[in-house]
């Protein structure tokens, strides 16, 4: 569980890496780790069979990271986009993927 929250962290970082400070960059590693468990909680109960929690790690903490741009990231980096923009551009997204995959 411990390798599985340390690489979440870096999963859903790895999204706004170059857009927010280190304090930052911490709260969202957290919170991927928080959602990595929360996502192989529910895993396990739907009898979901995912040996390595790859799908909680990555699909958890990456659509997160997503999410977490638009929350956190400075928009000097992101065209000058206001943060409520910034959630329009990226909720078609997590849709978009959710239903791909």
């Amino acid at each position: 569980m411990l390798i599985n929250g340390s690489l979440a962290g870096l999963v859903s970082i790895t999204v706004s890496c170059q857009a927010v400070n280190s304090p930052e960059a911490v709260i969202i590693g957290a919170i991927g780790a928080a959602v990595t468990m929360l996502v192989s909680y529910w895993l396990e109960r739907w009898h979901i069979d995912d040996a390595v929690d790859a799908i909680a790690v990555h699909g958890g903490a990456g659509v997160w990271g997503i999410l977490a741009v638009a929350l956190f990231g400075q928009p000097d980096w992101y065209y000058r986009q206001q943060k409520a923009e910034q959630s329009q551009d990226r909720f078609p997204v997590v849709v978009f993927l959710n239903v791909w995959f």
